[in-house]
């Protein structure tokens, strides 16, 4: 009998066989090499094979990499090795926030050459001190496709043309990303288009900001074509500020004979020390759609009677005749008023933005379907969602509130609040606030310091900006995570562990940190916001408010650590039944609150919300006192629906009306201290029905009253 053949060996060796033998299609495969490099020699022999590999190579940067000669010499000097097409094969950099630099005391040379159909994608990089005598001191890309993504130029010069990044002949794009600080003769930023011969570039630019950049022509960008070649440029969601031109063409210099569109974007304080500092245009046709030009030294624009200018749902800010030419209030423009724009800060997002102050008139002045469809695609250019708002604003922000003052509205554990575990804590602002994780930012753990109070049974630790102070003892924020859409930071602390029993307090850092999306921070940068909260077991019943009518009880000495807080100027009235008695606060220990020593006052209870603040305040006060005396609460069983408790706090009048009255069992603690959210709620108890038999009172009163009115 002949051996059995098993199918799956069969198709192994017909694999290996292909495997190892020219494809029949003559085709073959190509594959992606990564290089992981943190040297300037790994880096340029990644290069050298990466051109000639034949596949879709990653060269992924592990260290900052400084480059000190030159490797090869291509319009100028350069300090890497040329990047080429490979055979049509893609070439991508993720840089992983490190930084390519040309050393202090290096000889010129640009960092980066590409040439003639290289593709490249450059990620999360940044490219600083290239020098070149020719053209792009940071990148030159001669007729290849170069995708630029989350990325900064600083500092890069040319003697010619681009000092970040010349773009000849070839497809420039830049997404989210910083040109800061860079200078060349033509193009201070970026310089895009043809020079001699072939076709014109391609600069396509989305949420990114251009400042402080300078040049002869053209500041910030230089989009030009000779010999009559088209360089077109498209600029969405970005910010060109502070840029300089010692001739024309601060902000932009435009000439090319193609459409040059500007949407959505934001030119401000930008130069030019002959004409145009906002655009400067040589017989372009340029379209702007929900732009800004405005605070322009030399004027707002500067155009030749070739090209033409078109512009709707824009703001200028220039007036000057020949300069921009729109009328105002036709095709949707604002012409004439200042946007009322804040400095360029982090406002969130990658890059900076100048924020639209609340009497902006470009807030809900653009038009809306410009801003949904791409490449707005509904977003400004910090990534906030246009549509949230009432109707999208003109330029590259997106107005999201007022300037109220930036305050923390509420948190979970509540301030005052009384817990029995704690695993995280939430914190809702009343607008939204920095993210990011950067110095400012509401998700950033260093703007948050929780303390236990320690021995000494109070707080030492004053503020954020003061620091932890012994005996408090400081609890770990592992983690902090922000939800934009409702303004709510979430922190995880402790490990994830329950926190033990104690007293704490959160410090939300207004001294030191946290920032809103125009650049207020919190409180004013006055004070930190204060949460307070208490973690003990559950008590077992309720406040025993009342001692034996007509007979003294023998109190004992209070103890320092049940001794009642002076509250301040707190009292309380209730008209209904001619009583007036002011408040202390009554600490919780583990046993619950002791009242003994309340005496003629009533108590508010540690850990319930403190009264008139949202959530469920507990006050309580002796039903008959240890004199054997009616105490305030003696006749609270009268109260009905609709009857008031008045609040006085601090010179003003907190107005309360009762909903329910009702006697419970003293272990009835549910209803009593049950936390209630959305209003300001008070909670009276005191004791009812004493037993002679037993020595104690059988229930507890429980009034609950709503505030209704501040007087």
């Amino acid at each position: 009998m002949k051996p059995l053949i098993k199918l799956p060996n069969i198709l192994i060796a017909i694999s290996l066989l292909l495997a190892l033998t020219a494809s029949p299609f003559g085709v073959t495969p190509a594959y992606a090499a990564t290089f992981n490099v943190s040297t300037a020699a790994e880096l340029i022999a990644a290069i050298n094979t990466a051109n000639s590999n034949s596949s879709n190579d990653v060269i992924t940067l592990t260290a900052d990499i400084t480059l000190t000669a030159v490797d090869n010499s291509y319009v100028g000097d350069n300090g890497l090795p040329i990047i080429l097409a490979d055979g049509g094969n893609s070439l991508t950099i993720e840089g992983g926030g490190f930084t390519i630099s040309r050393g202090g005391a290096a000889p010129d040379f640009r960092i980066f050459s590409m040439y003639l159909d290289a593709n490249v994608t450059m990620n999360d990089l940044t490219i600083s001190n290239g020098s070149s005598s020719g053209s792009g001191g940071g990148i030159y890309n001669r007729n290849g496709t170069l995708t630029v993504n989350n990325s900064t130029f600083s500092q890069n010069t040319s003697d010619a043309f681009g000092g970040g990044i010349f773009n000849s002949t070839g497809t420039l794009t830049v997404n989210n990303s910083i040109f800061s600080q860079n200078t060349a003769i033509f193009g201070g930023g970026i310089s895009s288009g043809s020079t001699s011969s072939g076709d014109g570039g391609t600069l396509i630019i989305s949420n990114s900001t251009f400042n402080n950049n300078s040049a002869s022509q053209g500041g910030g960008i230089f989009n030009i074509a000779f010999s009559g070649l088209d360089g077109t440029l498209t600029v969405t969601n970005s910010t060109i500020s502070g840029n300089s031109a010692t001739d024309s063409g601060g902000g932009i210099f435009f000439d090319s004979s193609a459409t040059q569109t500007l949407t959505n974007s934001t030119l401000s304080g930008n130069s030019a020390g002959v004409t145009g500092g906002g655009i400067r245009s040589i017989g372009s046709n340029i379209i702007l759609q929900n732009t800004i030009i405005s605070n322009s030294t030399g004027g707002d624009c500067s155009l030749n009677f070739v090209g033409g200018i078109t512009a709707t749902n824009s703001l200028i800010e220039d007036t000057l005749i020949n300069a921009c030419g729109f009328t105002n209030g036709v095709d949707g423009n604002i012409v004439g008023s200042d946007p009322n724009l804040a400095t360029l800060a982090n406002n969130g997002g990658p890059t900076k933005t100048h924020a639209l102050l609340s009497s902006s008139l470009a807030i809900n002045a653009g038009d809306t379907t410009t801003c949904n469809n791409a490449p707005v695609n509904d977003k400004d250019q910090r990534g906030v969602t246009r549509s949230t708002y009432t109707s999208c604003d003109i330029g590259a922000f997106e107005y999201t509130g007022d300037d109220a003052l930036l305050t923390v509205v509420s948190s979970d554990p509540p301030d005052n609040s009384l817990q029995q575990t704690v695993t995280q804590i939430t914190v809702t602002y009343n607008k939204a606030v920095v993210s990011g994780g950067g110095a400012n930012a509401g998700d950033n753990t260093a703007n948050y310091l929780l303390v236990e109070q320690g021995a000494n049974a109070s707080f030492d630790t004053q503020s954020c900006a003061g620091g932890l102070v012994a005996d408090d003892t400081q609890i770990t924020i592992n983690s902090a995570n922000y939800n934009n859409g409702t303004f709510t930071a979430t922190l995880g602390i402790n490990g994830g562990v329950p926190l033990p029993n104690g007293v704490y307090r959160l410090f939300v850092c207004g001294t030191t940190s946290v920032y809103d999306l125009i650049g207020f921070e919190l409180n004013g940068g006055l004070s930190d916001t204060e949460i307070d909260f208490t973690i003990a077991p559950a008590p077992s019943s309720l406040p025993e408010t009342g001692f034996a009518p007509n007979r003294i009880t023998s109190l004992s000495a209070q103890p320092a650590n049940l001794a009642y807080n002076n509250l301040g100027s707190i009292w309380m009235e209730i008209p209904s039944l001619d009583v007036k008695t002011e408040i202390v606060g009554v600490p919780q220990s583990a046993e619950g609150w002791n009242v003994d020593w309340l005496g003629s006052s009533a108590g508010w209870l540690n850990g319930t919300a403190f009264p008139s603040w949202e959530g469920n305040s507990v006050v309580t006060a002796h039903v008959y006192d240890s004199n054997g005396l009616p105490g305030p609460f003696q006749k609270i069983k009268n109260l009905k629906s609709g009857d008031k408790v008045i609040v006085h706090m601090y010179g003003e009048k907190y107005i309360f009306e009762v909903r329910d009255s009702s006697m419970v069992f003293p272990s009835s603690t549910k209803s009593a201290l049950e936390h209630l959210e959305g209003h300001s709620y008070l909670t009276l108890i005191t004791c009812q029905w004493y037993n002679p038999v037993m020595d104690n009172y059988a229930f507890r009163r429980v009034v609950r009253a709503v505030l209704v009115s501040v007087e």
